[in-house]
């Protein structure tokens, strides 16, 4: 393919593709396979195309000795290019996850403050926001708070009997069951809004989550992309096609 048409032209296409990839990253969402995979594709493509001709171009005015020692040279330099490669993502990746981590609870917190739901509801749903985030999950977020079937029953029959103790002659069986329907509608009510509340900071939570994990994952593809694009300008060190 260099014979055909030159050096230049290869690196060139390859950093091209290589590009492309980045770009492509920078923009798609990960959470659908097929963008991710068409990202891979241009990416590794690009990959491909230069990782062997620019072994081949580096040794190839060189002969014997040289040769060999030209090859090893070229090698050294290209793990340590790899290492350092996987390094300054990963480093870049995991203080990206942190940020994000810290953004979700923060706005979480926020979001949760504006509600008019009890002080003590508000502080479990903090508490489980902030575990969740750190675990670096936001399925089944806040999913244990606000009023439980349980508890709700309780409260019903703790009010119950708090209004009966509280009067000073016998209640008919009639009066009894119409205070306890009378509770049960307010707690009842209770129940249903204060789960709906939580129910709201689950989708805003998730929501956030989302947003700021993709963001966390683009954002260094976002910033090698202008760095790959000066790489391409690799290509001009090498000669072009000779015409015949």
């Amino acid at each position: 393919m260099i014979d055909k048409i030159g050096a230049r032209i290869v690196i060139f296409a390859g950093f091209a593709l290589m590009f492309a990839g980045y770009v492509t990253f920078s923009l798609i969402d990960p959470n659908y396979y097929s963008q991710v995979l068409i990202a891979c594709l241009l990416l590794g493509s690009g990959f491909g195309i230069i990782a062997g001709p620019v072994v081949m171009l580096g040794a190839a005015d060189f002969t014997g000795e040289l040769l060999t020692a030209s090859q090893s040279v070229i090698g050294v330099f290209r793990q340590i290019g790899s290492v350092l490669a996987v390094a300054i993502f990963v480093s870049s990746l995991s203080g990206n996850l942190v940020t994000a981590q810290t953004r979700i609870i923060n706005n979480s917190n926020q979001y949760i403050a504006q509600t008019n739901l009890p002080n003590s509801t508000k502080a479990k749903v903090r508490q489980q926001v902030e575990s969740k985030a750190h675990q670096g999950s936001n399925k089944s977020a806040t999913k244990q708070t606000g009023i439980s079937t349980n508890q709700k029953d309780q409260i019903i029959e703790s009010q119950y009997h708090k209004i009966i103790s509280s009067q000073n002659h016998q209640l008919s069986s009639v009066m009894k069951a119409k205070i306890h329907a009378q509770v049960t509608d307010t707690v009842s009510h209770e129940f249903n809004r204060q789960n709906n509340i939580v129910h709201r900071i689950i989708r805003h939570v998730k929501l956030t989550s989302k947003h700021e994990l993709t963001h966390a994952f683009i954002r260094p593809y976002q910033i090698a992309v202008p760095f790959v694009g000066l790489s391409s300008l690799v290509s001009l060190l090498f000669y072009k096609r000779k015409s015949r």
